[in-house]
Formats: structure tokens, sequence, C-alpha cells
């Protein structure tokens, strides 16, 4: 009985400061993006960079959740921040120009919705071409829709230049 109590304080008290350092990092992750941008609409879903469908079966078949990150919709990019303090969940950018997504689709995956990313990364080293990677989206199917909807009305939409002034997303 007492080896099982002090195993278990240690646990406790681990993961409660875990979850206040998730907190805090979520916190500075949301200002360090947002840093006096103004988004037009915020999400919190799941994410998974996995490579391909068979990656994401085994994540869904086992014990394994997709960490949760808020992503930010802006005019020309999408951000995503995410509270984790273990190193987990960098295999995602901090955000993805709507230009350099290929596509955007959903996919029903052992009854559960996902939409998949496709995007390219430009590389460090001019010599090498842009790589393609993608990533899945777990979470309500209308935010999901709502998301795939974004990026394929804005990932080829030509730029335009506001001589005026005016703010664009008031409009």
């Amino acid at each position: 009985m007492l080896r099982e109590i002090l195993v278990m304080v240690p646990t406790i008290v681990v993961t409660i400061m875990v979850g206040i350092m998730s907190a805090r990092k979520r916190k500075r992750d949301i200002n360090k993006v947002l840093s006096g941008k103004k988004y037009l609409r915020e999400f919190e879903c799941g994410i998974s960079a996995a490579k391909n469908d068979s990656d994401v079966k085994s994540a869904l078949l086992g014990l394994y959740n997709f960490p949760v990150y808020n992503v930010f919709l802006f005019n020309d990019h999408i951000a995503f921040t995410t509270g984790l303090v273990m190193g987990l969940g960098e295999s995602i950018p901090d955000e993805i120009e709507l230009k350099d997504i290929n596509f955007a689709k959903m996919k029903n995956i052992f009854q559960t919705d996902l939409l998949v990313v496709n995007y390219n990364v430009k590389p460090k080293d001019e010599s090498r071409s842009n790589e393609a990677f993608q990533f899945y989206m777990e979470g309500k199917k209308e935010d999901l829709l709502y998301i795939k909807n974004f990026i394929e009305e804005r990932m080829h939409r030509p730029q335009i230049i506001d001589l005026t002034g005016r703010d664009q997303t008031e409009q």
C-alpha cells in the first residue's frame, strides 16, 4: 500500500506540472502567432503528420490521440499552435502559406472524418526542389469542411494589392 502511494504521488505531481507548463506554452504560442495580426477564424483540431493513410489507421486503432492544435485562418496563411511541451508535434510547421498548399480533401478512415492537407515545403538548400508533406486533421466535420473550403477558395487566388490603405477584412 505504501509503495503504491509513493508511486502515485509523484505521478500526480508530474501530471499537474506538465498540464501547467502546457497551458503556459499554448498561451505563449498563441500570442506569438497573433502578434497584432487579425485572424478570420479559429478552430481546435487534432493534427497528425502521418505520411499516409496506413499511419493514420494505426494511430486510430491504437490508444494514440492526435495532439490538439489551435488552428488560425488568416487571409493568406494558416497558423498552428499547440501547448505540447515534450517535443511532440514538431513536424507540423507554425504556419503554411495558402499558395504552398497542393490540395485539401476529406477522407473517412474507420468512421472518423479527417481533412488531409498536402503542402510544399521550400528547402533550405536552393539546389533542391520543393518537398511535399501532408498532415491529417481530426475535429468536427463542419469545422473541417469550413477549413477545406477556405483553403480551396484561397490557395490559387491571385494576390490583390490594395492601394487605398483600407483593411480588406472589414469588407
